[in-house]
């Protein structure tokens, strides 16, 4: 567990390794800001976006202690989840053949934005991932989030690659 110092002016908030009652809150808290990952270049119906999101992280309940996944939530003093990070340890990076970690999720409430807490969970996951002997970890962002995309650089990760699409009529 990681407490946050009174520094931060949070120290009521730790952030630990979730467990299967943290879940559903994690989920939750996902697909409510699923909205912010919507990019501004596809012509699609986004209605059904936090449903798609449930879905898909569904099979977390059946994988939260693997030791391939990394599952950490930042909680206040009521025990609530404010946050998480979701880090996949087993993926295979072409290029080079060696594993790396893989953020599939950040999430933040957004009261919390700008207070440090998302700093932290992405500092113990990757604390966590350098002990298990990963050297690098990657993450897709949306560019339309652009709060994301400078968050990330400010903890100093780098572009790699561009993904790019083309609509088909």
């Amino acid at each position: 567990m990681f407490s946050l110092n009174s520094e931060d002016g949070l120290d009521s908030v730790f952030i630990c390794r979730a467990d299967k009652d943290d879940i559903g809150e994690i989920i939750d808290l996902s697909a409510r800001l699923a909205v912010y990952s919507v990019s501004d270049v596809r012509k699609a119906d986004y209605s059904g976006l936090a449903e798609r999101r449930r879905e898909d992280l569904a099979g977390l309940y059946d994988i939260i202690y693997d030791d391939s996944m990394l599952v950490f939530a930042a909680k206040g003093p009521d025990g609530r989840v404010l946050g998480d990070i979701i880090v996949k340890l087993d993926n295979i990076e072409m290029m080079t053949g060696k594993a790396e970690g893989w953020l599939i999720d950040l999430s933040l409430e957004p009261d919390f934005w700008g207070s440090g807490i998302a700093g932290r969970l992405l500092e113990a996951a990757e604390d966590e991932a350098r002990k298990r002997g990963m050297a690098y970890l990657g993450l897709t962002v949306t560019t339309a989030n652009a709060r994301a995309v400078n968050f990330y650089y400010k903890m100093g990760y780098i572009k790699e690659r561009i993904q790019m699409f083309k609509e088909l009529n």
